[in-house]
């Protein structure tokens, strides 16, 4: 096979025909070549041949912004398209003139290497803290296109048909449950600060202890706990704000730590009598594990998001308040903590034709 040869500048003088292109826009010039022929020249713009063909690379800053690019001059990337032209046997597209860069643009521009070989280039790059994809999704082959295409839709059908298991376990758990009357429910939700997440400002507990009566006759116990440092805290921009609107009892002031020992303590009361219910409940036991309430890792769920989905497919409601609706449950106060733990134990209830407490 012919080898490319190289053709090097490190000259950066002024020059009205001179100007600079990102590397990574040389590398993806196949998704400009037409289909019917980028198969054939693709190999030139894969890592090993491409860079076996020599560039000498800078690193510089482009206008305002803060992070370092790679770029090489204008006569190599001539150069070197018309090397591939010549081997290819057909006419390609020159690089258009949006993304040739003027040298008066790049700040703080220098020459990092000159290399024919990819190893050293990214032992070079990565000296500079820099990161380059020498091997772009878009040189991949059709043919390669459709087997990845085939195997990442295998992928998700295996993980949608995973997800399904879980949730039909999760399903015969929560049906057995309610059948035995020997656990408890235990729903947790968390509202956050909305313009920072990092703030728990309210924890919402609902009980529903199956021990103590049927799942038709008995009632959650519900607790609304706000955090007190973040009291000041309040939403209303892009959530609305209930904090002070808990419907089922009195809200309780308590220190962040105070809140998760808490929480960690309901738990721990129930041992593996307890399933922590939520909707899309992941996010609320991310949110406790944050804060200190550390919840065992083989804890049971019963996620009313998940149940939706297994029984009704993916379409349809997927808010609390949507599936409170579709179930004649009138809520009042959403996003008050206390109160979305709560009517969540009557959606896991509705959805089985109990009911949990509802006036």
């Amino acid at each position: 096979m012919e080898k490319l040869q190289s053709r090097h500048l490190i000259d950066t003088g002024d020059s009205e025909d001179m100007y600079f292109v990102r590397l990574g826009t040389i590398q993806r010039h196949p998704r400009v070549i037409p289909a019917d022929v980028r198969d054939s020249l693709l190999k030139y713009f894969k890592h090993k041949m491409f860079f076996a063909f020599g560039w000498d690379v800078f690193v510089g800053y482009l206008g305002s912004t803060s992070k370092p690019e790679l770029f090489v001059t204008n006569n190599q990337v001539e150069y070197f398209l018309s090397e591939v032209q010549r081997r290819g046997g057909v006419k390609i597209d020159g690089i258009d003139d949006a993304s040739k860069v003027d040298p008066k643009m790049i700040r703080g521009l220098k020459h990092i290497v000159k290399t024919t070989d990819v190893v050293q280039f990214h032992d070079k790059t990565s000296k500079e803290g820099l990161k380059y994809d020498s091997s772009p999704r878009v040189l991949w082959t059709q043919e390669q296109r459709a087997r990845k295409k085939e195997i990442e839709a295998a992928k998700k059908a295996e993980k949608r048909e995973s997800a399904r298991e879980r949730a039909l376990e999760m399903e015969r758990l929560v049906k057995q449950s309610i059948e035995d009357r020997k656990m408890v429910f235990i729903a947790v939700d968390i509202e956050v600060y909305e313009l920072n997440h990092n703030c728990v400002t309210e924890i919402g507990v609902a009980i529903l202890d199956l021990r103590k009566g049927n799942a038709k006759d008995a009632k959650p116990v519900g607790r609304h706990l706000r955090v007190k440092e973040y009291m000041h805290l309040k939403n209303g921009k892009f959530v609305d704000d209930a904090s002070e609107k808990f419907e089922f009892g009195k809200s309780e002031i308590l220190t962040l730590k105070e809140c998760a020992n808490e929480v960690k303590a309901i738990f721990e009361e129930n041992g593996d009598r307890a399933i922590f219910v939520g909707h899309d409940g992941a996010n609320d036991v991310r949110y406790l594990r944050q804060i200190g309430a550390d919840l065992p890792e083989d804890l049971l769920m019963a996620d009313t998001l998940t149940l939706w989905k297994v029984t009704h497919g993916e379409d349809g409601p997927s808010t609390l308040g949507r599936l409170l609706i579709e179930y004649d449950i009138s809520p009042w106060n959403l996003h008050n903590a206390g109160n979305d733990a709560y009517y969540t134990v009557q959606v896991l209830m509705a959805m089985y034709g109990k009911n949990a407490g509802q006036e």
